[in-house]
């Protein structure tokens, strides 16, 4: 045998390349085959589970009798029917137990089962080399996670697929103490946990002040000011997403050194204005990416405010901006002439020169023309991805065709684009300075089409000629046109390459 097969990471790196839910039947024959591919094939095979249906199978046959959805012990357990299970188990570094909220019995739930209370553990560990967990059950199922809480977990996933009771959140505190080295963090609490609950909210919080400082990504609600400012200490941490912010920020004024490392901010909250505080609080960091989710309805004004904090602090360092306030509470909001989402409204972004993505979904009207168009191409000229989204068609929207045109000149590496428009007119396409303009996205959500459609589908296929998705609102009164456009722009495409070919041929 090649001496080079001699070499651990060498073999590491071959069956690295084989993934067990494709090659699975592969890595079983290749640790049959010699003693130096035994255990590499087996750690790539047993290095990502779902449940331990396939650990508990590995026991004795006499031992276990298989049914439904439970296992039954047909003999007492002893010790050394766990030889062969735990080592398979120390092999297992990522496991994810999913409940998937079926009334259909599942293998996975044998875990769940009578067979829970016999199981033998080393150290008290179901899999004592389990680096990353990923749980996402119901309330019956949840408190077993402890058994996975390791010293060489990384990183966690927690998501509670009902609202939590305080017993199961009290698990929480336990991370902190049995997975001192974790570096990334998620959990989803499925429903905000109310300022009242004061046992969810303590335990919540001791989890919090636990964290070390070698966190780098964390997700979870925010309960209390004390949590609040041990994350923003936190020296390593790059990611951060604030579920369910209902802290008061009115009153805290940003002191420095805050949030120092922090590169990726999600914000989920019930007002713009939280958000506006939460962001002036990162004042001292280098924010690349933010993503807002406002569950209260925010006048443009409002949003204006937050795109002016944002573009005083980060106009040279954001790429990604996302803003959602479209599926939110109005309050008793009675729509106004005021409410249009207006140039005005995104002047400050005008001063994000490295944007890369740009999404707006809200409830508000945009009043754009393109002239207003033209400003946001000459300062986003690095964008791939525009959009905005609108719960209601732009009735006072002045866009036109000729607004394509604009951006297709000025933003040369714009790849997706989600804008609505009229085409009462149809620019011509000679002068636009790129033929091979990379946009392949186009959603024209409600756009008016009043042109033929032919004459539409010829502008837009000569001015994005790798266009390959057209999609449209289908309860838009439009939408057949639409359909019209999309189906023709392909051969159009293809009619203008075969031109080319024969001009270049000279025949």
């Amino acid at each position: 045998m090649n001496r080079c097969l001699r070499i651990p990471e060498l073999l590491d790196g071959i069956v690295s390349h084989l993934e067990p839910d494709s090659h699975g039947g592969t890595l079983a024959a290749l640790a049959q085959a010699a003693r130096l591919f035994h255990d590499p094939a087996l750690n790539v095979l047993w290095r990502s589970q779902k449940s331990l249906v396939n650990i508990l199978r590995c026991l004795p046959r006499d031992l276990l009798e298989e049914q439904t959805v439970n296992l039954r012990f047909l003999r007492p357990i002893v010790e050394s029917d766990w030889e062969r299970p735990r080592s398979y188990a120390e092999r297992i570094k990522d496991f994810h137990s999913v409940d998937y909220n079926t009334d259909w019995p599942r293998q996975d739930d044998f875990f769940y089962s009578d067979i829970y209370p016999s199981l033998h553990l080393e150290n008290g560990l179901v899999l004592p080399n389990l680096t990353r967990l990923h749980w996402s059950r119901r309330d019956e199922g949840f408190p077993r996670i402890c058994l996975f809480f390791g010293p060489k977990i990384t990183s966690i996933h927690i998501n509670f697929r009902v609202k939590p009771s305080w017993a199961n959140v009290s698990v929480l505190h336990l991370l902190s103490l049995k997975c001192p080295k974790l570096e990334d963090v998620f959990i989803d609490m499925n429903d905000e946990v109310n300022e009242d609950e004061a046992k969810p909210l303590t335990f919540i919080s001791h989890f919090i002040m636990g964290l070390s400082n070698r966190i780098q990504s964390l997700t979870v609600g925010i309960p209390d000011m004390s949590a609040l400012l041990h994350i923003a200490q936190l020296p390593s941490l790059r990611q951060l997403g604030a579920h369910g912010l209902s802290v008061s920020l009115s009153t805290l004024t940003p002191n420095g050194g805050l949030f120092v490392s922090l590169r990726e901010l999600t914000i989920r909250g019930s007002s713009m204005d939280s958000v506006s505080n939460f962001v002036k609080l990162c004042s001292d960091s280098t924010l690349e990416s933010l993503w807002v989710d406002a569950s209260l309805y925010s006048p443009p004004r409002t949003m204006q405010s937050l795109f002016t904090i944002i573009a005083d602090d980060h106009r040279t360092s954001l790429t990604k901006l996302t803003v959602w306030n479209d599926e939110c509470d109005m309050g008793g909001h009675v729509a106004s002439a005021d409410d249009l989402f207006t140039i005005a409204t995104l002047r400050p972004t005008l001063l994000l020169s490295n944007l890369s993505e740009f999404r707006i979904m809200s409830m508000h009207e945009y009043n754009f023309d393109d002239w207003d168009i033209s400003r946001m191409a000459r300062a986003w000229r690095h964008i791939r991805v525009l959009e905005f989204s609108s719960e209601h068609r732009g009735t006072n929207a002045q866009t036109t065709l000729g607004a394509l045109q604009i951006l297709a000149r000025h933003c040369p590496h714009l790849e997706e684009l989600t804008m609505e428009f009229t085409s009462d007119v149809v620019p011509s396409i000679e002068g636009t300075p790129a033929p091979n303009h990379p946009l392949t996205a186009l959603d024209v959500k409600s756009s008016v089409i009043s042109s033929p459609t032919l004459l539409v589908a010829r502008f837009i296929s000569g001015i994005f000629p790798n266009l390959k998705y057209l999609a449209t609102e289908y309860k838009s009164e439009f939408a057949q046109q639409w359909k019209e456009v999309k189906m023709a722009i392909p051969v159009l495409v293809q009619v203008r390459q075969e031109g080319a070919r024969w001009a270049q041929s000279g025949t």
